[in-house]
């Protein structure tokens, strides 16, 4: 009625313990390829951070520079508003 777990044999064993082996080399392989590909993104993303914050102040220096050019279009903006 209550039947108890049959312990495989030695050679059994030895096959599945192979077997479990194998699959965390693999899966060790794997998180080494996702984690290298997590790298990659996380460089590409601060790079195009750089890129956008570099644009913005570039913008903003550009301004602060050349304050004629926004008064200029700060007052066409505001003509074609009326």
């Amino acid at each position: 009625m209550n039947q108890q777990p049959r312990i495989p044999d030695a050679e059994t064993r030895k096959r599945h313990v192979e077997k479990m082996r194998e699959v965390c080399r693999q899966l060790d392989a794997l998180t080494l390829n996702l984690d290298e590909l997590i790298a990659i993104f996380e460089a590409d993303n601060r790079r195009q951070r750089r890129e956008r914050l570099a644009g913005k102040y570039r913008r903003v220096e550009s301004q602060v520079e050349n304050p004629a050019v926004e008064t200029a279009s700060t007052q066409t903006m505001s003509a074609s508003a009326d």
